[in-house]
């Protein structure tokens, strides 16, 4: 049995989420979530996984659909993404929509994956996290195919994660090749202490800066210390599956082994579990 799952940070991330405890029961698991990703790249992921592994009646496809306003591209052998981007006269440089535009938008992919799921004759379930405006034009027009996605909200997480322990190894590397004389340690830069500390304004400039490119470095900033990371965390993936999608029996084993990256992902510990995107 093979399943492939689509979607956003939400489906694929650097902890288990939904698709991945799903994914246990499975003989084969694809998982095509991207982090950051919008309902172009997901349409685009379906179509490339059909194409690349040809969908069989036995198969199964769960796809949560990502927010609405968000912007896919690709350029240099990669997807990037923007993320929530609105109607905005000043920008020029990027197509930017407006909140029913975008429903015009990821109405008609959504509309177009069912009918392809649907002639291949496929098993697949559809959800989406974002609620929509229902008193709109597109929605108005598109409501047979919309009844058929089920609505199904991610509970943000609310406790805030150390930061994870490769993360905090590239943070040092930085801080020693940038660290001048007067700067306080690590630690006390990432948890803002600094702030309140009577360094001259020169410092606390360079500290500012130093911060700021951790912020920008993903390889980094995956968790900045006493932080909250604002998605489920790994037991809330669990508890969203056994809400939404009770068809699937999670095991004691992945149960178990779910509670224990939890514990270690609050506790800023090493978990084992590989984190890639196609």
């Amino acid at each position: 049995m093979r399943l492939f799952t689509f979607g956003c940070s939400h489906t694929s991330y650097h902890y288990p989420t939904w698709a991945d405890i799903i994914g246990r029961s499975f003989t084969e698991f694809y998982n095509w979530g991207r982090p950051g990703a919008g309902n172009n790249y997901i349409l685009n992921a379906i179509n490339r996984c059909h194409l690349t592994h040809k969908f069989r009646p036995d198969d199964t496809v769960i796809i949560l659909w990502s927010g609405l306003a968000r912007i896919d591209y690709y350029q240099i052998n990669e997807w990037s993404h923007f993320v929530n981007q609105y109607f905005d006269l000043s920008r020029k440089d990027i197509p930017l929509s407006c909140p029913v535009g975008y429903q015009w938008l990821s109405f008609a992919w959504m509309a177009s994956v069912q009918y392809m799921l649907d002639y291949l004759k496929i098993n697949y379930k559809m959800l989406h996290w974002q609620e929509f405006d229902g008193d709109t034009e597109p929605y108005k027009l598109y409501g047979p195919i919309l009844d058929r996605i089920k609505y199904a909200p991610m509970t943000p997480n609310q406790k805030p994660y150390r930061l994870h322990p490769q993360s905090l190894k590239s943070a040092r590397q930085l801080y020693d090749r940038m660290a001048g004389a007067s700067w306080p340690p690590l630690d006390q830069i990432l948890d803002g202490q600094y702030r309140n500390m009577p360094l001259d304004a020169f410092v606390k400039q360079e500290l500012y800066d130093f911060c700021d490119m951790i912020k920008q470095d993903r390889t980094i900033s995956s968790n900045l210390w006493n932080t909250v990371d604002m998605h489920p965390s790994p037991l809330q993936h669990l508890a969203w599956v056994n809400e939404h999608l009770p068809e699937y029996p999670v095991s004691p084993i992945t149960i178990d082994w779910i509670t224990d990256i939890d514990s270690k992902l609050s506790a800023g510990k090493h978990y084992d579990f590989d984190f890639k995107h196609f």
